[in-house]
């Protein structure tokens, strides 16, 4: 079975981290580890698209994969000096886990526990597959005509194994992700699903069949829109990775500070 490589700007597609830091009493024992959630949302792009006109009247408000497996490789530095070189893998063989990304920050659907360490890499590897009685993934929107009218829009991904993997990282030590001083932190995977339909021009839309009030586009309708999809999803395999970082349990997380942070 062939593995195609997505992009996913999860976006890690592609994403970022959102750090709370904690004080300890020195009297107290600190734990030895970091309480880690991964959160899924989506986001905007700030790049400007080629089919600016299309996007700006396409609303994608959720996306939901089924996750049949999830690796996390680690490289960094323990406080004691040594080398650190972790891996957390989550298998779900018989019934892949339903992942939903939405518009907000909320619902952290996956717990790891991450050493206390200054962390110079974080590599994701993430494997959709489609369901016994679903599809791998889908996305769910709206699109809005020329006339003004919103349809909603359904996009269903059917086939083999798809592969979403990205990279964060440091570029020297002020870029490091230092979990030495935390107690609880989120990574964010963050994902630019809007720049999948990149390719797919207004008349497409406009003229695309509509099954029951919905524009639903699959290998049955809508075949030529799901394609072209399809090819932009296999196509766009980078992953970003954006660091954000809570001072104190506080801070605002639209102004990041501290290391790691990356545009």
């Amino acid at each position: 079975m062939k593995k195609n490589s997505i992009f996913y700007d999860f976006l890690l597609a592609g994403a970022f981290l959102a750090m709370a830091s904690c004080e300890f009493n020195v009297e107290n024992v600190v734990p030895t580890t970091v309480e880690v959630d991964l959160a899924f949302a989506l986001t905007e792009e700030d790049e400007n698209f080629t089919n600016a006109r299309t996007l700006n009247r396409l609303t994608i408000n959720e996306a939901v994969m089924n996750v049949r497996k999830l690796d996390i490789r680690v490289l960094g530095q323990m406080p004691i000096g040594s080398n650190l070189d972790r891996n957390f893998t989550f298998d779900f063989p018989n019934t892949p886990k339903r992942i939903v990304y939405t518009n907000d920050e909320n619902g952290q659907d996956i717990n790891i526990r991450m050493p206390r360490a200054s962390y110079r890499q974080v590599m994701f590897d993430l494997d959709i597959v489609q369901a016994p009685d679903d599809v791998a993934a889908s996305l769910s929107g709206e699109f809005e005509t020329s006339l003004g009218e919103v349809v909603p829009m359904k996009y269903e991904l059917y086939g083999e194994i798809f592969n979403f993997d990205g990279k964060f990282e440091a570029k020297d030590r002020n870029e490091a992700l230092e979990f030495d001083q935390l107690d609880k932190a989120t990574m964010l995977v963050e994902l630019h699903a809007i720049k999948w339909f990149n390719d797919i021009t207004a008349d497409e839309f406009e003229n695309a069949e509509i099954i029951d009030g919905v524009m639903l586009i699959n290998p049955d309708t809508n075949t030529s829109i799901y394609e072209k999809i399809k090819a932009r999803i296999i196509e766009l395999t980078d992953i970003k990775i954006r660091i954000r970082v809570h001072e104190n349990g506080h801070g605002n997380p639209n102004n990041p500070k501290g290391p790691g942070n990356r545009p």
